[in-house]
């Protein structure tokens, strides 16, 4: 690009102490200089060293920055106070628990002089990283495509894409003002649901593979079906999904139908077809994705719960919705 615009850095964070550091330093290494940068840390309320990190962190370095409580304590209520206090003419979040290359926000810049002028956010791709053993074995499920399907930006290609969705994206920070601010009555979904409310505007997305993002996964198994409930859950309340959200509640009516047919039994075997379909495709991608030999053993294990976990989900939601209990 032939001028420097200034881009508003968002991070929004809870209980982050253990990942802000490396989050703001990977936002202080970006290679447009400090002087084309603000950044704007809102924080929900954290009972740990989080915002006493983050002052240590920015008060000594040349970056222009503010920091916010957030007292809904919500993603989506924290984005947006961020985004009313945004001074750049881009904005850029990134999630605490992630880290961003140096040259991740030079290269979106420069993207932006080559798409069309309806691009209005360009994201990048996840790398899943892990601190702990059960983190290492989800971060190759979150690196499947049976695990986590044709998402854009969980699965590594290359070049630049048009994509429903921009992960962790770098937005004209006037797209805001013309197609709304972040649901605030969601607890997830948050941003699928506002880029289906981009696309519907007529703008456009994109990914670019060659914009990696190293994010932390889930570290305990609690923790990993607990996200795979909530995810579930809220595609369906939000009313913001793609075919691809709703194949594991397809999967979990499947076992529901299954179950009460009589699992089968000797004159149907419709159920055993299917969940036999199910193991064969659990086998392969096991063998396939998983890194190492214990992987490959306890990936079973993370799609069937997975699945189920997030099938789940979405049929409570759904049943909650026929019966407006919420």
């Amino acid at each position: 690009m032939s001028y420097n615009p200034k881009v508003s850095m968002l991070l929004v964070c809870y209980n982050s102490e253990k990942y802000v550091e490396e989050s703001l330093g990977a936002y202080l290494a970006q290679d447009i200089g400090l002087n084309n940068i603000e950044i704007i840390v809102v924080d929900g309320g954290s009972s740990d060293n989080t915002i006493l990190k983050c002052k240590q962190i920015l008060e000594v370095s040349d970056v222009e920055f503010k920091i916010i409580h957030n007292s809904k304590k919500t993603l989506a209520a924290g984005w947006n106070l961020a985004l009313r206090e945004a001074r750049g003419e881009f904005v850029c979040r990134i999630d605490a628990h992630s880290s961003i290359p140096s040259n991740y926000l030079r290269v979106a810049l420069e993207r932006y002089s080559e798409l069309p002028k309806e691009a209005a956010a360009i994201g990048g791709v996840l790398i899943n990283v892990s601190d702990s053993l059960f983190g290492s074995f989800a971060t190759d499920f979150y690196s499947s495509k049976l695990g986590v399907g044709n998402s854009p930006f969980r699965i590594m290609s290359d070049g630049v894409i048009e994509s429903d969705t921009s992960v962790f994206g770098v937005y004209r920070r006037s797209l805001f003002n013309k197609v709304g601010f972040f649901n605030e009555k969601l607890s997830r979904n948050q941003d699928i649901e506002f880029h289906k409310r981009v696309i519907a505007a007529g703008y456009k997305m994109y990914t670019d593979y060659s914009l990696v993002i190293e994010y932390y996964v889930r570290s305990d198994f609690i923790s990993f079906l607990k996200k795979a409930y909530n995810d579930g859950f809220w595609v369906i309340k939000s009313d913001s999904y793609y075919l691809r959200h709703l194949v594991p509640l397809f999967f979990f009516l499947y076992l529901i139908l299954a179950v009460i047919s009589g699992g089968g039994g000797i004159h149907n075997i419709t159920p055993y077809l299917g969940a036999g379909l199910y193991f064969i495709l659990v086998l392969i991608f096991s063998i396939k994705d998983g890194s190492t030999i214990m992987s490959k053993v306890i990936l079973p294990i993370l799609y069937s719960t997975y699945h189920i976990s997030y099938g789940y989900g979405s049929f409570r939601a759904l049943i909650s919705k026929l019966f407006k209990q919420y």
